[in-house]
């Protein structure tokens, strides 16, 4: 099924906030996907090799050196999130292959522990990571292609709000004091 148009989406819900995700990685994105309606946009892939990011290096390079054609839609890795599918980094475990035995690739921390990390698992590789890295879930989306190195996350909002401002759009304040238009006398 194709996506659903904003337009589309805000003549069927004409109250709520639509917000797009998907595509988004310049201020270029940004202003056209406002000017097809959506209120606001969510930008996910530019944003993992941010400096502040605690994807693993390796994870972050990855994304620098990718293509959307790096990328696939896969359910391989199902182990914390079964059935749902997701767009990765093409590695050896996303392809046509057998599927290997689920058995610990790596491991990783969280909340001063070291945890396991079995194959096919929904966990990204983190600063910590250590193991077969380059077997584990690296969620990342067709704008892959406009990320453009790692940089401070003020510098790719930056990226963001200067193209916009430049297309002569500018943040939208209510009465009410929230970002958000009032589109309904309800």
């Amino acid at each position: 099924m194709p996506p659903r148009s904003p337009y589309a989406t805000r003549a069927r819900h004409p109250d709520a906030v639509l917000a797009m995700a998907g595509g988004v990685a310049t201020g270029a994105d940004l202003t056209r996907v406002l000017g097809q309606g959506a209120d606001g946009a969510m930008a996910g892939t530019v944003f993992v090799p941010a400096v502040e990011s605690a994807a693993h290096p390796y994870y972050k390079q990855r994304v620098v050196d990718a293509s959307a054609n790096d990328t696939v839609v896969t359910t391989r890795f199902d182990i914390g999130w079964p059935a749902r599918p997701h767009r990765v980094l093409h590695n050896a475990r996303t392809g046509t292959v057998p599927r290997h035995p689920a058995t610990f690739i790596a491991t990783t921390g969280a909340g001063g522990g070291r945890f396991p990390v079995p194959r096919y698992s929904a966990a990204v590789p983190v600063t910590g990571t250590v193991g077969r890295i380059e077997e584990m879930a690296m969620y990342c989306g067709r704008s892959c292609a406009r990320v453009a190195g790692q940089h401070p996350a003020a510098v790719l909002v930056e990226r963001f709000r200067r193209p916009h401002e430049a297309a002569g759009r500018t943040h939208v304040t209510s009465t009410e004091g929230g970002p958000w238009k009032k589109r309904s006398s309800r």
